[in-house]
């Protein structure tokens, strides 16, 4: 070997001997001194692999990459200056020097004699940290050990795919001379190169340097769940699946984010389950992180719904047949709040305007909102259908210049989301109930609440029109709930406005407000003629509880307790009514009749009414004598055979069974004497002038 040594303990002097036929050209004693070296190399060895195998997985190794194996003091440099550093990224096997000449430019001699070797009973890898990519892999090696074919014969295994079979050294380049073999287009998708090398003979695979360059990056790594968005509504799950492109292993880790107090659970999986409830609408974000780097992840959304609630005002309206009431679907849980509407009898628009249907009797129809969001979701109420009466819905009566009115009895309009809600809870109310101005949230309708701010309707018959002084009975717990606006006929009436000024006080009570809010001016309505007219009452605050309301045209009166009886209606019975009360004729005796007069009959109440009349006595006449009201009867005398004075008689106006019958009118018939007869002679006196004879 011209006194050139190699150190290389993989196997014993024995067996190169029967491996070469011969003893090699080696000193014993540097033999001796290598292999009792190397105990403590392999402490270093086991040093380095345990740096590299910790600090693989923290960074990538730098490109292009030289590594010197089996050189593990400092770094070498090329005549090219590229630098070839210590031996790294390796486990098993072990390490050899040599002294040959070898001379492979532009790589030093000092990488060529070097190497790394598989031991007796273990061979070699390398794991090299790399991003993923495209890589072209060079293997250097020097057969520096045997001289005959098929002593040393191993194969090479790159990334597990066995890409060089049956490399035998000494046939390929002959002893002590370098060579190498090139591996394009390696690819990397695990973010790690593995080399190894196997053998398939008796003598361990050896390997003096590693050349890796990439020759293409991998696209970078991505993740993508599916699905993007998923909307879900209380304790409702969703699969979600992460699609990892670029990176091994494919595995990921779920984990949620977002503002919501409660996001829910999300399984290893990816089985997330929205809360048990969800008081507001929100989103959370659903991140699959790769379990290789975290800083690759992808992410979804999970839109957390409220369950839908649709609301419908009124809860419980009544209407008179063949009338319209309007009802209102408050939508909660969706942005969508849009509903169809549904009636099982009469007609209901999209709008929620209600025509009821002809009954007879008072009959329920059943009101339905379903949300166009999701239609399973619906709410449903009841319509109240009284059968028409003739003058319509329930009026009420003015008498004596007073009417007093049970609110929960109007016609009730609701909007904007606010109610006149019929309640019973609070002790001390008159009738059969009252109403609240609900929700109670501090909402102030102020001077802008015509067609926007919940109304009561009551209708009254005035006979005697003129002011009158308007009293509420209410319940307050505070100021911000203790005031109403009051109209005439739809609008608004500056006299009736601000309406307050009940008792405010802990525990609440019921009382009378009868004044303006800052000038504690009387608050009074203008009723400009006799006949049916609408009061209006709006509501200006939310919170208040509503009993009665009174109008009177007695400004000295102040209601105490519940106050006076309610008023009677013409909503249940007829009542007649008549007019004008008593008639006068005036005639001469032997002259002609006089003229008739005119009798109004009326139905002050409900259903049809039937009439007829009778005089006291025979020379009151009348015409027509029965009939159904209302009614124009003409009246008259027949003054014949009648002497001179005044004739009296009663005419009665009758309806079996009916209130207010019957009714008596009067008649008097003042009938003078005609004047006395005299002779009057014209001239009164005559004058003759004559001669005589």
């Amino acid at each position: 070997m011209n006194g050139r040594e190699l150190s290389l303990p993989a196997a014993s002097v024995a067996d190169r001997k029967n491996h070469e036929g011969r003893e090699p050209s080696m000193r014993r004693s540097h033999l001796r001194e290598t292999l009792g070296s190397l105990s403590a190399f392999a402490l270093m060895t086991s040093l380095l692999v345990s740096t590299a195998t910790s600090g693989s997985a923290q960074t990538f190794a730098p490109l292009p990459l030289r590594i010197n194996c089996g050189g593990y003091t400092t770094d070498i440099a090329g005549s090219d200056g590229n630098i070839w550093l210590t031996d790294r990224y390796f486990s098993g096997g072990t390490t050899y020097a040599s002294s040959l000449p070898v001379n492979g430019p532009p790589i030093p001699r000092q990488v060529w004699i070097n190497g790394r070797a598989g031991t007796a009973t273990q061979d070699f890898q390398y794991s090299i940290p790399v991003p993923n990519g495209t890589y072209r892999v060079t293997l250097y090696f020097v057969e520096m050990q045997v001289k005959a074919a098929g002593k040393r014969v191993f194969q090479v295994l790159l990334n597990g795919a066995n890409l060089l079979s049956g490399l035998d050294l000494f046939s390929k380049a002959g002893y002590g001379s370098p060579t190498s073999h090139t591996f394009a287009d390696v690819n990397v998708s695990n973010q790690t190169l593995q080399i190894e090398l196997q053998r398939t003979s008796e003598l361990p695979p050896v390997l003096s340097a590693i050349l890796v360059e990439q020759t293409a990056q991998a696209p970078a790594p991505t993740i993508t769940v599916s699905p993007a968005s998923v909307d879900l509504k209380a304790g409702k799950t969703a699969q979600f699946s992460a699609a990892v492109t670029g990176i091994q292993p494919s595995t990921v880790t779920w984990s949620l984010s977002g503002s919501l107090p409660n996001l829910g659970t999300i399984s290893p999986s990816g089985l997330y389950t929205a809360p048990s409830t969800i008081p507001n609408s929100g989103t959370v974000t659903v991140k699959a992180t790769s379990t290789i780097s975290t800083s690759v992840s992808g992410t979804a959304k999970a839109n957390l719904l409220p369950a839908i609630n649709i609301t419908v005002s009124p809860a419980n309206g009544t209407v008179v047949s063949g009338q319209t009431l309007q009802f209102s679907a408050t939508v909660t849980g969706t942005s969508n709040t849009a509903v169809t509407w549904s009636a099982s009898a009469g007609s209901i628009s999209p709008s929620g305007l209600f025509t009821a249907p002809t009954v007879s009797t008072t009959t329920s129809v059943q009101i339905s909102a379903r949300s166009v969001a999701d239609s399973a979701v619906e709410n449903s109420v009841t319509a109240s259908v009284t059968p028409a009466t003739q003058n319509g819905p329930l009026t009420y009566l003015e008498s004596g210049g007073q009417v007093v009115m049970e609110v929960e009895r109007g016609q009730i309009v609701n909007r904007s989301g606010k109610t006149w809600s019929a309640a019973t809870s609070i002790a001390g109310f008159a009738g059969s109930g009252y109403l609240s101005a609900l929700p109670d949230s501090g909402v102030n309708y102020g001077n802008s609440y015509l067609k926007i701010a919940p109304e009561i309707q009551l209708l009254v018959r005035f006979t005697t029109p003129g002011t009158y002084y308007v009293w509420a009975r209410g319940n307050a717990t505070s100021w911000a709930n203790d005031s109403i606006h009051v109209g005439l006929n739809d609008q608004a009436v500056r006299s009736g406005e601000t309406l307050t000024n009940f008792a405010v006080q802990t525990p609440s009570v019921w009382s009378w407000g009868g004044s303006e809010m800052d000038t504690f001016a009387r608050r009074t309505l203008v009723i400009p003629s006799a006949g049916v007219h609408k009061i209006n009452i709006w509501m200006r605050e939310d919170g208040l509880h509503l009993d009665r309301l009174l109008l009177t045209r007695n400004s000295q009166m102040t209601p105490t307790g519940v106050g006076p009886a309610e008023s009677a209606t013409d909503s249940t019975t007829p009542i007649l009514g008549v007019s004008p009360g008593s008639l006068t004729f005036n005639a001469v005796v032997g002259g002609a009749n006089p003229a008739t007069q005119n009798v109004s009959i009326q139905n002050l109440g409900g259903q049809a009414l039937s009439w007829n009349a009778s005089a006291t006595q025979p020379w009151v006449k009348f015409s027509p004598p029965s009939g159904q009201a209302p009614a124009t009867m003409a009246v008259g005398v027949e003054i014949a055979g009648l002497t001179a004075g005044t004739h009296t008689a009663n005419l009665s106006v009758n309806a079996p069974g009916v209130q207010g019958a019957p009714k008596t009118i009067p008649i008097t018939l003042n009938l003078t004497a005609p004047a006395p007869a005299t002779l009057n002679v014209t001239p009164a006196s005559l004058s003759f002038t004559g001669t005589a004879g």
